[in-house]
């Protein structure tokens, strides 16, 4: 006999209500991953504003968030953050720096990872976004 709560029967009633969700109210669904899509595109913009300091063409204004899209994996809805800019993996990941008459390496630029930390920054928001949002549906039903 163990002293404890079994909160497997949670975690399935609400991934059915989440499925009910997409399946039964995918306005709403739609609206609501829209919304939490815009709320990481603002944290990445912020976090690029911090992390690089130089002027960088146009990278702040093109990260952009995608359509909401049915994720094939397990059929979820998925939206997505993204830098449109042609040099923003360049940015993300960094860069060997080389001379330019014989290409010799000279160095490499540091790499600020500004989309994967603010998706980690922004996955405990999200998680209680979606409990809320399991809690209005629930209300609803």
């Amino acid at each position: 006999m163990t002293n404890g709560f079994d909160a497997s029967a949670l975690d399935l009633w609400a991934e059915e209500i989440l499925n009910i969700a997409q399946k039964d109210m995918p306005k709403k669904t739609k609206k609501f991953m829209n919304q939490e899509g815009q709320k990481l595109k603002k944290i990445t913009k912020q976090k690029a504003k911090q992390a690089v300091k130089k002027k960088t063409g146009n990278y702040l204004k093109r990260i952009k968030k995608g359509k909401v899209y049915t994720y094939k994996g397990n059929g979820g809805l998925s939206v997505r953050v993204y830098g449109a800019a042609p040099h923003s993996h360049l940015l993300e990941q960094g860069h060997n720096i080389k001379n330019k008459k014989d290409g010799a390496v000279l160095g490499r630029t540091r790499a600020f990872h500004i989309l994967d930390k603010s998706g980690r920054e922004f996955q405990q928001e999200f998680q209680n976004d979606v409990e809320n949002f399991i809690d209005e549906i629930a209300r609803e039903l």
